[in-house]
């Protein structure tokens, strides 16, 4: 799991480095992989508990280098 994590956050980094600046950008992926990109941004080890739960259609929000919002469903949004 802590490769796959370094992979899928090195990928996400390099997605906003070829982006424009304050450009919005989505990433839509499994929700395991969200959940390994969450627990990296908010400095949690792999299988905390305050990874996503609670079903499908979640989402967080985040700015590089900042601690992710908690986990949303996509009506809240």
């Amino acid at each position: 799991a802590r490769h796959a994590q370094d992979r899928i956050v090195e990928a996400v980094r390099a997605a906003l480095r070829s982006s424009q600046k304050d450009e919005l950008v989505l990433f839509i992926g499994h929700g395991g992989v969200g959940s390994l990109l969450y627990a990296s941004l908010a400095g949690l080890q792999i299988g905390a508990k305050e990874s996503m739960s609670g079903g499908m259609g979640r989402l967080f929000k985040f700015e590089i280098d900042t601690k992710p919002s908690a986990w949303i469903t996509l009506e809240e949004f």
